[in-house]
């Protein structure tokens, strides 16, 4: 939820609260949160390295605001992954230097 829904961390707080009645602390969210990034690095250098060594790759752009900031969402994917990229602006140089990037 905080990153999905763009709740903040006191937000979650109060949905497992007065959802769930889950008395938990913000350093529980926190760190819940940081471990979760950490697990996913793996499969994102998994899923990074299947798109470099790919032999054709597919990729679209779309415009994307990311904290009140426009940004390009690029997607890239071959027949087995697909991977999502937020980046500062669209352009060929970014999209040719993704693959070095991911």
């Amino acid at each position: 939820m905080v990153v999905r829904e763009k709740c903040t961390r006191r937000g979650l707080l109060r949905h497992l609260a007065e959802i769930f009645r889950l008395p938990i602390s913000l350093g529980t969210v926190q760190n819940t949160c940081v471990r979760s990034g950490a697990l996913l690095e793996t499969a994102y250098g998994e899923i990074a390295a299947s798109i470099r060594g790919a032999p054709r790759v597919y990729a679209d752009e779309t415009g994307w605001w990311s904290s009140g900031i426009r940004t390009s969402l690029w997607v890239l994917c071959n027949p087995q992954v697909t991977l999502f990229a937020i980046v500062p602006k669209r352009s060929r140089k970014i999209l040719e230097s993704l693959p070095k990037r991911l």
